[in-house]
């Protein structure tokens, strides 16, 4: 979940989208909020879920962020 976050924030500012103290921002923001959406994985799919989510999350913020 962090490193998706993570590589949604640092894309959007590569991308000039948002600046780069912001992707601590995301991260923190979609880090904070894991009690919502992420548990104790029993396969690859809830894995693979909670890494879809993180990265929803981090790109709406991101869009909120945008210069």
């Amino acid at each position: 979940m962090y490193n998706a976050a993570n590589e949604e924030a640092a894309a959007a500012f590569l991308a000039g989208r948002i600046h780069f103290p912001e992707i601590v921002d995301v991260v923190s923001h979609v880090v904070g909020q894991a009690g919502e959406f992420a548990g104790v994985p029993s396969s690859v799919d809830d894995v693979l879920a909670v890494e879809g989510e993180a990265r929803r999350r981090a790109n709406a913020l991101v869009d909120s962020l945008a210069r």
